[in-house]
């Protein structure tokens, strides 16, 4: 009897400890954050008007890049994470970008790190990129020069029949959410 007690504690402990190690070392959930952004176009004209360079990509690469570091007017220290997402230019529909061209895009989220935790997060809307995707986007040239999206309206992926898929589902994305890119590209212009 007391063995048998002995090896079901002996049991209920490892179990325990493995859950535990389990719960320790698995990823961190993503976390989503709204946000808000400077373009909220109602249409998908709008969204092509406020875009200074609209592009078909391929993503190359996403990586962590350096965080945007903001300092607020008392002092305090505000840190971003950013990923850098190389693309290689499939098409130029407006801009002064061209076919073959690689070029990097800035994306807010990433690793968040402070003394408590790491957590990764992502923007409503604007989810990682992943090598091999292909996209739709409508972009503009941040204050440094760096590519951006518009906003959550200004990225479309590109599946393999073609047809576009946005990152929000809302009136402006409608407009051409599962239409074919060749039909789309008229407008592009």
């Amino acid at each position: 009897m007391k063995t048998r007690i002995f090896w079901s504690a002996t049991t209920v402990l490892a179990l325990a400890m493995i859950a535990q190690l389990f719960v320790l070392t698995r990823e961190p959930s993503v976390l989503t954050v709204h946000a808000s952004w400077a373009h909220s176009p109602k249409s998908f004209a709008e969204a092509r008007q406020k875009a200074g360079l609209i592009i078909k990509a391929e993503v190359l690469a996403s990586e962590q890049g350096p965080d945007d570091v903001i300092t607020m007017k008392d002092g305090i220290v505000d840190r971003l994470p950013a990923r850098h997402v190389t693309l290689r230019v499939l098409k130029s529909y407006k801009g002064d970008l061209s076919a073959g061209q690689t070029v990097t895009l800035k994306q807010t989220g990433g690793i968040e790190q402070n003394a408590t935790r790491t957590q990764p997060f992502v923007l409503e809307g604007d989810p990682f990129y992943q090598v091999g995707e292909q996209y739709l986007l409508l972009l503009e040239r941040g204050s440094t020069g760096v590519l951006l999206t518009i906003s959550p309206e200004g990225r479309y992926q590109i599946g393999k029949s073609g047809a576009l898929t946005p990152m929000v589902d809302n009136a402006t994305t409608r407009e051409v959410r599962g239409k074919l890119l060749a039909n789309v590209e008229p407008q592009l212009r």
